[in-house]
């Protein structure tokens, strides 16, 4: 038997030999963990072609569950995180000693401020992403014109 170019692991196999059986064994690892699989699945199932407008149309629309927003518990978990912090930061301030000494007006300004501040940003966002659907929809009309 001829001695290989190729140093053997401890195995057996030459290093070139693992790799392709490292890159088997990673190729068969699933992308998604299971939470988000099954949140796929869920998706994969509903079709939007399929939906009842007399459902949608009354008030039976506020019991549809399935396929809404509502229907995803990370959305519960968020929300449930936010109610939690909003809590500890109340009691922490309702706690303070000198809680009497904060000047409403200085927050209502604040908050004033606030709300100009992330309507300026949410109007910067919306005028990306139209931008975004506008060049996009012009390149579709552009592949469709050279075909």
């Amino acid at each position: 038997m001829a001695a290989s170019s190729f140093p053997e692991s401890q195995q057996g196999t030459p290093p070139a030999a693992d790799a392709e059986i490292t890159v088997a064994d990673a190729e068969r690892q699933p992308l998604l963990d299971k939470r988000t699989r099954r949140f796929a699945d869920d998706l994969d199932e509903w079709d939007s072609t399929q939906y009842d407008i007399t459902k949608i149309t009354s008030w039976r629309a506020f019991l549809m569950l399935k396929g809404c927003a509502w229907d995803n518990s990370l959305l519960w978990n968020s929300l449930g995180l936010g109610m939690l912090l909003v809590t500890a930061v109340t009691i922490a301030t309702a706690s303070l000693p000198n809680a009497v000494l904060i000047d409403p007006d200085k927050l209502a300004r604040l908050g004033s401020f606030l709300n100009v501040f992330v309507g300026l940003l949410l109007g910067f966002f919306l005028s990306s992403s139209m931008n975004r659907w506008y060049g996009c929809v012009n390149a579709f009309l552009e592949l469709l014109d050279a075909v």
